[in-house]
Formats: structure tokens, sequence, C-alpha cells
């Protein structure tokens, strides 16, 4: 009669997965050890964190504790329709749910900051590893992506990091969905295309699919030898087809802010009509 060992059932820890684990540990602490002072509190946003976009942020969390989303704000300008203004965020979930559970309006804005400055870091990381990047690759590529003139430059501009932090993402479920020729893919990739719209500045939103498409380009016209699909390239009609799901489900999901713009802001602003 034979005993098995019951050692070989127990989970084994895998290297390579320790590895990006490690590389995300180390992106987190970089980012944190580059913001200390503002963390701590020793330090302050500065020009349009602490002009604009953080007292947004307030306006829109307040609104959301007494029950209602932030549709018109009489306070500036002799009122205005912010709900139409998509970098704003009155329509983002991930925005409204940070804002609701921020009690200290400037804490919570320097945590949302700094969780969207992270997202985009572990977004690279991500990318990198289905590129099937090492991890140390990876690493590398994740924190100049944060330490990026954009990033820096930007951080004042909470829409702008918040567009492009969504963007490896958008680009990691579209390549899945080219290299599987996975539609549901392409959903998920259109679904955070919409969410980087929602909260996101209107240039990014109308320049991202711009970047999808050069990248769909790049994997109809290029084979991928080590890829687990062979040779195989993506079709170019399953490549539009892909990039057209993407992109509908993205209008689905963002359409509210850029709809009113259209039909909410007639006589509010010269950008609708003719200009005088």
């Amino acid at each position: 009669m034979s005993t098995s060992d019951k050692s070989t059932n127990l989970p084994s820890l895998n290297p390579a997965s320790t590895g990006w684990v490690l590389a995300a540990l180390l992106l987190l602490i970089v980012l944190a050890l580059g913001n200390i002072r503002l963390l701590s509190g020793s330090a302050a946003p500065q020009w349009d964190a602490v002009d604009f976009f953080g007292p947004q942020f307030a306006l829109v969390g307040d609104q959301a504790r007494s029950g209602h989303l932030l549709k018109w704000d009489p306070w500036v300008g002799a009122g205005g329709p912010d709900w139409t203004e998509p970098e704003l965020g009155a329509t983002s979930p991930i925005l409204l749910v940070a804002s609701f559970l921020s009690i200290n309006p400037q804490q919570g804005y320097v945590t949302y900051w700094m969780a969207v400055w992270a997202f985009g870091g572990l977004g690279m990381l991500l990318l990198t590893r289905h590129l099937r990047c090492p991890a140390w690759g990876g690493a590398i590529a994740a924190l100049g992506f944060v330490a990026s003139g954009f990033y820096t430059g930007h951080a004042e501009h909470m829409s702008s990091i918040y567009s492009v932090s969504f963007l490896p993402w958008i680009l990691w479920r579209l390549d899945a969905g080219l290299q599987n020729r996975d539609w549901w893919c392409g959903v998920q990739a259109g679904a955070l295309y919409g969410l980087s719209a929602l909260g996101g500045y209107p240039a990014f939103t109308i320049l991202t699919p711009g970047f999808l498409f050069l990248w769909t380009l790049g994997r109809v016209l290029c084979r991928d030898a080590g890829s687990a699909n062979g040779n195989r390239r993506s079709t170019p009609v399953l490549a539009a087809l892909l990039l057209t799901l993407t992109v509908g489900v993205g209008f689905v999901i963002f359409s509210p802010p850029y709809v009113g713009i259209v039909f909410g802001t007639h006589g509010y602003s010269d950008h609708i009509g003719p200009r005088p």
C-alpha cells in the first residue's frame, strides 16, 4: 500500500510571480518616497491642483454624501453645468467613490492623486509582463513611466495624469484580444477607455483611439515569434472589428458628459454654436 507525500500538494512560490510582486512594491515605495512630504501633510498641492481640481474634488464629494450628483455649480462664473465638463469627474464612478469616502478634502484628494499615479505604473507592469518582459525590465519601464516628464510636468493637472494612467491598462486588454482573438478582452479595453474619459482630459480621450490604432496596426503587420499563438498575425478584419468594439464600448460609457456638452451648454459656452 503506497502513501502520497502531502507536501507535494502545498502551493509553491513561483519565482517569476515573486519578481513581479517585488517590482510592484518597488514602484509603490519609490512613488511614496518621492512624494513623502505631500503624503505626510508637510507640503500641499500647488497651482491647478489647489485652485481647481482639489476644490472640484471636494465639491463632488460633498454632493455625493448629500445623495446627489454634481450637475450645476452655482459658485463659479455665476453658475456652470459642471456635469458636462468631463475632466471634473462629476460622472466618474471612481472619483465619486474616492471623494465620497474623503472626510478631509485635502488628504482625500492627495490620496486619490497618488492612487491614480500608482495605477498608471501598475498598468505598465501588467503590460510589460503581458509582453513577456522579465520582472526587472518591467520595473524599469514602469518606474520610467511614472517618473517621466509627462507625469512630473502635469502633476498639477489631475485630469491629464488620470487619462494617461489608464493607457497601459487599455493597451494590455486590447493586445490580449488581438493575440487571442478574444472579443471579451475588447469589451474590457472599451470599459477601461470609457472610465478613462470620465474624469480625464478630453484631448487625451480623443488621442487614445489614435494610440490604439497604431498598436493594432503593429499587431496586424508584425509577427510575434514568441507568442503562445505561434507566428499567427491578427487579420485586418478581426483587428478592425476589435478596435471598433473597444472604441464603441468606451463611447457608450463616457457619452453622458460628452453628449451633455452638445445639448447642455447652449448659451453658456461659446464652444457650442458659431463663434462670435
